[in-house]
């Protein structure tokens, strides 16, 4: 039996390595996309979650859906990429943030994702 790696050779796809945040577009003929189970590597592996506001680690998204997650219309000003084994975070009027995704020895937490309480996240500071 032969396998293969799990690339996929696309024309133009989007992804988020924050959900709801601003697109990284791939749209260069020819380039490999790294598919795991999930779906594309590190699209979505991060959610923004509110520590303070309304629920304590719901999570914050562009949109609300029947009162669920707290909705910041400008999370789609938020741009981040992936460079060295690091998500590197910009966003207007803030400075950069930069995070290890090797990290494993943060806090985890529990983080409620539209109905769902029981999702665990790895907390990634203060300044995150």
């Amino acid at each position: 039996m032969t396998t293969t790696a799990p690339f996929l050779t696309v024309a133009k796809i989007g992804f988020a390595p924050i959900k709801s945040t601003g697109m990284i577009w791939i749209d260069t003929p020819g380039t490999r996309v790294k598919v795991t189970e999930r779906g594309i590597e590190h699209d979505r592996q991060f959610v923004v979650v509110s520590r303070k506001l309304i629920v304590r680690n719901m999570f914050v998204s562009q949109r609300s859906d029947s009162g669920m997650g707290i909705a910041i219309p400008h999370m789609c000003l938020i741009r981040s990429k992936i460079e060295d084994g690091t998500l590197v975070v910009n966003a207007p009027d803030m400075n950069e943030l930069c995070i290890d995704l090797k990290r494993h020895t943060a806090p985890v937490e529990d983080v409620m994702v539209w109905q769902n309480p029981s999702l665990t996240s790895i907390y990634q500071g203060e300044e995150a």
